[in-house]
């Protein structure tokens, strides 16, 4: 299924991506874990759903400005 927003298009799994991401960054901004060797990788995981995130809201928010 596909959901559109503003005059953007994303499928079910884009935007489930983009909660999970914007929810992940929330979690690892408020607990502020210290990077060390267990959880190097879920804050490597982490960076990639900010980044997703950031990339999706600049797509977002890019349709918003140009209305």
């Amino acid at each position: 299924m596909e959901y559109k927003l503003l005059d953007l298009t994303f499928t079910s799994d884009q935007l489930r991506a983009f909660s999970n991401a914007l929810e992940r960054a929330e979690i690892e901004v408020s607990e502020g874990d210290p990077l060390d060797g267990e959880n190097v990788n879920a804050y490597l995981d982490n960076q990639q759903d900010v980044e997703t995130a950031k990339k999706m809201w600049h797509q977002i928010q890019g349709v918003m400005y140009v209305r």
